[in-house]
């Protein structure tokens, strides 16, 4: 009987087609990273009050930037849609300036 060396049994017990498991981390992050954008475009469009230039700004950062992008697109339209609800934007609008 012959011996198996080790690349051989390596060979025999690696298929193709099941993922190893840092394939299964990578496509996990491409897809958390893919849902992020997605939900950073959407949070984007969302926003009441943003002017349409810091529309165009948030959406080149967020598909720009990998995840770091959308996540801080995410916070700033977030942020800038609780403080139009409040009514925060408005009162300092209309706020008097100080002579």
């Amino acid at each position: 009987m012959g011996v198996m060396t080790a690349d051989a049994l390596l060979f025999l017990s690696a298929t193709p087609l099941v993922p190893a498991g840092f394939e299964a981390v990578a496509s996990g992050a491409g897809l958390l990273t893919l849902a992020l954008l997605v939900w950073a475009l959407v949070e984007i469009f969302r926003c009441p009050g943003l002017a349409p230039g810091w529309k165009l700004v948030l959406g080149l950062l967020a598909f720009t930037l990998p995840f770091f992008g959308p996540l801080t697109a995410v916070v700033m339209a977030r942020s800038h849609r609780r403080r139009v609800e409040s009514g925060e934007l408005a009162l300092t609008a209309m706020a008097p300036r100080g002579r």
